[in-house]
């Protein structure tokens, strides 16, 4: 289990004295970046060094398989929290709480991970060793995505569907979006109409009241689409799709049309970890379709099986939604009526919240808080 910690600074700056003053290293930040050092390294013998003799040589062992992945191009470090390390004397152990962020080529994860560093009794900045490490826990499935500008495809009466929806492309052009796991979206350009009719009553109403017809009917020239890998040969009209020549001028824009759509939908912000975008991979039976339609300007339909209503129609630019409903999958595992509490992955029991204001190095505050609903 790893200890986490919330430590809140603030910090009055009073006028610097005219001398220069000596800053020692941060011996945390020391620690991350030698240890980074070595895991992009692929050093063993250096990770080893890096931890004191009272750790097991079993304890290690585990650690470094868990965190040199066959593969890796590049690991990432960053500490997200630190505290005092109980039983150390102030300043000379902390707690950390560091995020690995390792990379392959086309896929990363992110691995958490309490690690406790100490340093001998008026050791200098090379004294300082991680004395404990706690279990990692993991975020998977992060990939790179990418449009297939090398193979594009001619359509011709192409379909893809997911409940309700036709995105039907009648003559055009087709970039698939690749990533490690297969296809898990589509650039489409040409003569297109998509259709979508809810089989809910209420939402056909709701529908006729945007629309003026209970289906919504519209022709498009641009549209992107999100699915599973697992879903592509399920919901796409592949025979509908033959090998194209490249375009300069349609590679372009359907590049362009990927670098507006893309960043709306499964995207990961990643920044202070890496330069390049990073997505989540929809699960399987989801589906997106971002449609720019001539009539009704661009529209947005999900599938989403995390959401209560998984089926949803609405346009970004005022915000408003079309239609909002369950899927028949959906109501068939819990019925029309449903208790928000029943659907909750968890409950909060109580909580504990130590909190540090430092105003300067002579005075500071502390406050603890607990609740249990």
């Amino acid at each position: 289990m790893v200890r986490r910690f919330f430590i809140l600074t603030c910090t009055i700056l009073w006028a610097a004295p005219l001398t220069a003053q000596t800053r020692e290293p941060d011996p945390a930040e020391t620690m991350v970046r030698k240890f980074e050092r070595a895991l992009n390294a692929g050093d063993r013998a250096g990770l080893r060094v890096l931890f004191a003799a009272s750790v097991p040589e079993s304890q290690i062992e585990q650690y470094t398989n868990d965190l040199l992945i066959n593969g890796a191009v590049r690991t990432t470090l960053r500490e997200r929290a630190r505290a005092p390390l109980e039983g150390a004397p102030p300043g000379d152990g902390f707690t950390l709480i560091i995020e690995f962020f390792i990379e392959t080529a086309g896929k990363a994860r992110i691995l958490t991970a309490g690690m406790d560093i100490r340093r001998p009794p008026g050791g200098d900045i090379e004294s300082w060793r991680f004395v404990g490490a706690e279990g990692l826990t993991s975020v998977e499935g992060l990939y790179k995505i990418r449009v297939n500008t090398n193979r594009p495809f001619t359509a011709r009466n192409l379909e893809i569907t997911s409940e309700d929806l036709v995105v039907a492309l009648h003559e055009g052009t087709v970039y698939l979006v690749e990533c490690d796991e297969g296809v898990t979206g589509l650039v489409l350009i040409g003569r297109g109409e998509v259709r979508f009719s809810p089989t809910s009553a209420a939402e056909r109403g709701q529908v006729k009241l945007f629309s003026g017809n209970e289906t919504l009917t519209s022709p498009f020239e641009e549209a992107y689409i999100r699915l599973s890998p697992s879903d592509y040969e399920k919901r796409v009209t592949t025979a509908s799709l033959t090998a194209g020549a490249p375009q300069e001028r349609l590679t372009r824009r359907a590049l362009d049309i990927f670098a507006r759509e893309s960043t709306k939908s499964f995207n990961v912000d990643l920044q202070d970890l890496s330069s390049d975008a990073w997505y989540l991979l929809p699960p399987a039976d989801d589906f997106l379709a971002e449609v720019d339609t001539r009539r009704f300007d661009a529209l947005t339909f999900t599938r989403s099986s995390q959401q209560a209503e998984d089926i949803t129609l609405f346009r970004r630019k005022d915000r408003r939604t079309i239609a909002l409903y369950p899927s028949v999958a959906k109501l068939a595992a819990r019925g029309r009526f449903y208790s928000d509490d029943a659907l909750r992955d968890y409950d909060v029991l109580d909580y504990s919240i130590d909190a540090t204001v430092a105003r300067n190095a002579n005075r500071s505050c502390s406050r603890r808080d607990s609740a249990r609903p």
